[in-house]
């Protein structure tokens, strides 16, 4: 008897080493992650992303299988939690940067099997524990918005509070009013994102089932109106407002634009006729392990097993009764053809296997000039020469600072103000000011400055935080010998993009004094620059970006909702908004046909720039929902005869596509009288081209 249970002490006390070797190696590599850059880069990042990805299911493997002795030997089911939440919280980020829906289910998985096994229902009893869970929930909250789970979401901001206020008056942290902040931000947040306007009391009727998704459909008008091109590889979502909702790192006009770039899942699509590719983590971890077939080495524990075992099973204990809520294994050797090669535009191959996959992005919070610079220059060095770079800003204002010499103002000028004569002598001017761009502080904001010359004042798109701070080297508040650093250093020009255009690049702006953007027009370096410029003053009438978020990100991703708020109904009946989404799908159907045929030789856009990027769904989508949004407010008979109200765009669109167009002015009516709103509009005041 003594030699089985010295065996058995063995061999618990060899399983015990090898799962805490397994977990500092999963600590390891999170931690290498974590401390890559958000910019630059992709292929080290998708490496450093492996290397997490397997270490971690290594681990999360070893621990199913080993539940009973390491659950004998003190294993809590906090810490398998922890495990699962990081899986979790690995399959979140690689959504964020390539934009697999894949990965976003697997993240939804995870997440809800920790919030319905009751993981952490003991961690309350320790302060860093709390804190664990606190993040977890804000997490789980923003992916069951990007899953368009809004009443789990709600659910979670509850559980989200009353978790707060547990943390706080059991620990009475110093954090604990920062965490208040969360739970109001989380709540603001939901509040702001609702997918459609929501019918109310008597308004709320039977009807057919509204479609809330941003995603795009494959069915469509956008999507069957012509064939499918793919041209947008990669978009940058940079935003800095610092006063829109937001969850951690998640403001609400990047998770909207993060969707509206996105094709809907084939799960969820019954437009989509291919089947759904085969699971993510089986790809990831049959290139993880070719790599260490082909030099690496992995220590082996008792038995015999690695980590990385090809077992398809759960390798759950019957002693909790709990299964693993997504198998690590390899199912397909041929799957990891879904996830193969890795680049600079996120992560994916150049080759793609399905014209149907969602471009890969850059998710920028508060950058400061250079990091988006940085983003920007990296990415379009590994773009493909017929491919297109979307890149949004959206920030609260713009701030207003003097023309550096060599460039000149928007409007003209003054008399020294030296106009933007070519795109060469715009190049070196920019690089010039590129090279001065360094890092700033959080507390970093815009700043007006006087010139000592008298030039013409431009504006500049702050894209860093907007509170009030100066600007320092090592992210003090003054550099050394107490002088102030040029305000500018911490702007994005729009000549600093002028550079990116041996690329071809959508820029969309949705900030006030976006306008500023416009003097780009015809200084590009070799490729056509696109750009779609918010209003340069939003109506008081349509509220603030801080409730509804920004005006032109509004329409981009929700059209329907946006449309209710300009037309002035926001409490619609459930069959008014059954109608409305009806015409508005006739009206895009109408719109892009008029849009490809104008287009086509003989067409009265004919030669136009603009057919590249159309040939494309998705950007084809973002365009026809511009000219929405910008005959809406145009022809709106209080907000329309302030031309700073309008959204504009270069190069120009067809005149087929002007709001004063008979087909466009059609279309609005239709539109709006489905909201009972058609007094609110002039349709007599705007004629046609």
């Amino acid at each position: 008897m003594a030699a089985p249970r010295r065996v058995r002490a063995e061999y618990a006390e060899a399983a015990i080493s090898e799962f805490e070797r397994l977990r500092a190696r999963s600590h390891d590599a999170l931690d290498k992650l974590r401390e890559l850059p958000p910019f630059g880069d992709g292929g080290r990042w998708q490496r450093g992303f492996e290397k997490a990805f397997a270490a971690t299911a290594r681990l999360w493997r070893f621990q199913g299988e080993q539940r009973e002795p390491l659950t004998a030997a003190g294993l809590e089911r906090w810490e398998i939690g922890d495990i699962a939440a990081k899986i979790g919280q690995l399959y979140y980020s690689y959504y964020l940067r390539t934009g697999e829906a894949r990965a976003l289910r697997a993240a939804y998985s995870y997440h809800e099997a920790v919030r319905a096994r009751a993981y952490f229902s003991t961690a309350g009893c320790d302060a860093a524990l709390a804190v664990r869970q606190l993040r977890y929930t804000a997490r789980f909250a923003a992916i069951c918005l990007l899953c368009a789970r809004r009443d789990e979401a709600w659910a979670l901001l509850q559980e989200f509070q009353a978790l707060a206020t547990a943390y706080a008056l059991a620990h009475a942290p110093p954090d604990a009013a920062e965490w208040q902040r969360v739970v109001a931000d989380l709540a603001a947040f939901l509040t702001a994102d609702a997918g459609l306007p929501q019918p109310r009391g008597a308004a709320r009727v039977a009807g057919p089932p509204l479609r809330a998704s941003l995603r795009l459909s494959r069915g469509a008008p956008e999507a069957r109106v012509a064939a499918h091109r793919p041209v947008l590889r990669h978009a940058v979502l940079a935003t800095s407002g610092a006063r829109q909702a937001r969850v951690g790192d998640l403001p609400l006009d990047a998770l909207r634009m993060l969707q509206a770039i996105e094709w809907e899942d084939a799960r969820d699509d019954p437009a989509a006729a291919e089947p759904s590719p085969t699971p993510l983590a089986a790809a990831v971890l049959e290139r993880a392990e070719r790599r260490k077939r082909n030099g690496g080495s992995g220590g082996g524990w008792p038995g015999g097993s690695d980590g990385a075992s090809t077992s398809t099973s759960s390798g759950a204990s019957t002693s909790t009764g709990d299964r693993q809520p997504l198998v690590l294994a390899r199912t397909d050797s041929s799957s990891a053809a879904s996830c193969s090669g890795a680049s600079t535009c996120g992560g994916r191959g150049g080759e793609r296997s399905s014209p149907f996959e969602n471009p890969s992005r850059h998710l920028l919070s508060r950058p400061s000039a250079l990091q988006l610079l940085s983003t920007l220059t990296t990415t379009i060095a590994a773009l493909p020469r017929n491919a297109i770079l979307l890149l949004h800003l959206c920030c609260d204002q713009l701030a207003s600072i003097a023309d550096p010499p060599g460039l000149g103002g928007s409007g003209g000028g003054g008399a020294n103000s030296a106009p933007l004569s070519s795109a060469s002598g715009a190049s070196s001017s920019t690089g010039a000011l590129h090279s001065a761009c360094s890092e700033i502080s959080a507390d970093c904001g815009a700043a007006t400055t006087a010139s000592d010359s008298p030039r013409a004042e431009s504006l500049w798109s702050d894209m860093s935080a907007l509170s009030a701070g100066q600007l320092s080297e090592s992210g003090g508040s003054n550099p050394p010998g107490g002088r102030e650093r040029d305000p500018r250093e911490a702007t994005l020009a729009p000549e600093d993009l002028l550079p990116l255009t041996r690329r071809s690049l959508l820029v969309v702006v949705d900030g006030e004094g976006a306008q500023a953007f416009a003097k780009l027009e015809g200084h590009e370096v070799s490729r056509p620059l696109f750009c779609m410029m918010a209003p340069a003053v939003r109506p008081p009438e349509l509220g603030s970006a801080a409730k509804t978020g920004g005006l032109l990100t509004h329409f981009l991703s929700l059209p329907l909702s946006a449309v209710c708020v300009v037309a002035g109904n926001t409490n619609p009946t459930g069959q008014q908004l059954a109608e409305l989404q009806s015409t508005l799908n006739s009206v895009t159907a109408e719109w892009a046909a008029a849009l490809l045929q104008a287009l086509a030789p003989g067409g009265s856009g004919s030669g136009s720039p603009w057919a590249g990027p159309l040939r494309d769904a998705l950007l084809r989508r973002l365009v026809l929902r511009f000219v929405l949004c910008r005959a809406i407010i145009t022809l709106h008979g209080t907000v329309g005869p302030n031309a700073a109200h309008h959204p504009t765009c270069f190069p120009q669109l067809p005149g087929e596509l002007d709001p004063g167009a008979p087909e466009i002015a059609s279309g609005v009516a239709r539109l709006v009288a489905c909201l009972g709103r058609s007094y609110a509009f002039d349709f007599g005041r705007v004629s046609a081209p």
